[in-house]
């Protein structure tokens, strides 16, 4: 079957189903009895961040992830040299890396090794942290989980810099240490949360009377590279449907059939993988809701002035400094038709939410002779500033879920918590455990390092850590 019959067939069925078609054509190797060869699966790592105060970068520097299985056997996912800036990655996730035949089996835990860690402050100080473990970091999901001959398989790593940055005082200066917070999701799709966003070459567009509808096309790397931390790694699949939104080079909308192959694309989705023998091949793809061709700016500020009190397409948008508006920061914004609205969290929101004082992260085209920001996407905050306490567990309200702290501090764990063990282990195999734990886990005379909203009189914890150190 010819690819333009293939198209033609399937244009009536969902975006995420055509792309799944197309990727079943490209096989060409079948096992004796006829169906496709299935061999090792296909497991996709996803990085994003929780938003980090008082920092202007958040350098990591990721040299593997492995899956190990519960009797030792490693399968690495991701080996190289990676640098990440993790405040790149407060508002949304990228497409770390993706492997190829992974060895099918049960997995119990994640090994990431980080190399080297570089905080930069708002003054432009670099400062270096200890990293206990030598960087050996070993993350242990909820339950163990399948890799299967065929499939894919997603791995999302939330690497909270937040709870992971701690300073020691030492007299007069602060001594800071990098204790790994992560946290880890693994499922074959990720529907809610953090959008996910994705930038390469265009490739293998469709056929203009193929574009009305929906459809799909290939983002490949770009080339030459650059250092955006969005750039696939391979080429991925890009679904789009009645819900995307394609805006041009001028932030105007367009129709699948105007991208250009060759030309620069972001694409910013949820991100869902398929496999099995009637798929021929595992793969993992992103559901475009909206797509911008060529480059835009990423701006962080405030909305300053909303005309209208219940939200406008219209705003003034307050810059924050250091993102290269040199004149005045405040540049009136105009939501372009199409435009989308989302949380940090990833939920869709109107243009009522749009209020003064909100921080704000926008996609747009600045227009010279309008003078002002043609945005796209605006993403939503604002940070979320959690209180944090470090002290040592002096005794227990079980039945109220209370924990009281050596400095006369509590803390109230309510059921929703995430609660966890960090370990640090030293001697002939250095690394740091994150394992999580139930309430019955904290005893008193333990360190606990727990992180939440300020209660009266008591913390309610959204996440909790026991802290382990040899």
């Amino acid at each position: 079957m010819t690819r333009k019959l293939f198209q033609k067939l399937l244009v009536l069925l969902p975006a995420a189903v055509l792309i799944l078609g197309m990727q079943g054509c490209g096989n060409d190797e079948d096992s004796p009895d006829g169906s496709p060869a299935l061999q090792g699966g296909q497991v996709a790592v996803l990085l994003t961040d929780g938003p980090a105060l008082g920092f202007e970068e958040i350098w990591v520097t990721v040299t593997s992830v492995s899956l190990i299985a519960e009797d030792g056997v490693m399968a690495p996912i991701f080996s190289g040299e990676e640098d990440v800036n993790l405040k790149d990655l407060e508002s949304d996730s990228t497409l770390f890396s993706v492997a190829e035949d992974v060895p099918p089996g049960t997995y119990n835990k994640i090994r990431m090794r980080v190399t080297g860690v570089t905080l930069v402050t708002e003054e432009g100080e670099e400062i270096t942290p200890k990293l206990p473990g030598n960087g050996k970091i070993d993350l242990h999901p909820r339950s163990p989980f399948e890799v299967v001959g065929g499939e894919a398989l997603l791995i999302s790593l939330d690497m909270d810099a937040n709870k992971s940055i701690h300073i020691v005082e030492a007299g007069k200066s602060g001594k800071y240490i990098f204790r790994p917070v992560i946290f880890v999701d693994v499922g074959s799709s990720f529907p809610d949360g953090k959008l996910v966003r994705l930038r390469g070459t265009v490739a293998e567009v469709p056929e203009p009377d193929l574009a009305v509808i929906g459809g799909s096309f290939q983002l490949c790397p770009p080339s030459p590279p650059d250092p955006s931390p969005y750039n696939v790694g391979k080429c991925t699949w890009i679904g789009v449907s009645d819900q995307t939104s394609l805006f041009d080079e001028d932030a105007d909308l367009i129709t699948l059939d105007a991208l250009q192959e060759g030309s620069i694309a972001t694409a910013i989705g949820r991100v869902g993988s398929a496999g099995g023998p009637e798929y021929g091949a595992p793969m993992v793809f992103l559901n475009a809701l909206l797509i911008e061709a060529g480059d835009f700016l990423t701006l962080k500020g405030a909305i300053a002035e909303v005309p209208a009190a219940d939200g406008a397409n219209s705003f003034d948008f307050d810059v924050d400094p250091g993102q290269g508006i040199s004149s005045d920061p405040v540049l009136p914004t105009d939501l372009q038709p199409g435009a989308k609205i989302f949380s940090r969290s990833g939920e869709l929101l109107q243009e009522s939410d749009l209020l003064e004082g909100k921080r704000a992260e926008i996609d747009g085209v600045l227009s010279v002779d309008q003078g002002a920001l043609k945005a796209v996407l605006a993403v939503l905050g604002p940070i979320k500033e959690e209180t944090g306490l470090e002290d040592v567990i002096d005794w227990i309200d079980a039945p109220q879920r209370t924990l009281f702290l050596k400095d006369g501090s509590c803390a109230v764990i309510p059921e929703s918590a995430g609660l966890f063990r960090i370990e640090e282990s030293t001697g002939s195999e250095e690394k740091v455990t994150v394992t999580p734990v139930s309430f019955a886990a904290f005893l008193p005379g333990m360190t606990v390092s727990l992180f939440g909203d300020p209660g009266s009189p008591c913390l309610e914890v959204t996440e909790g850590f026991i802290v382990e150190e040899d």
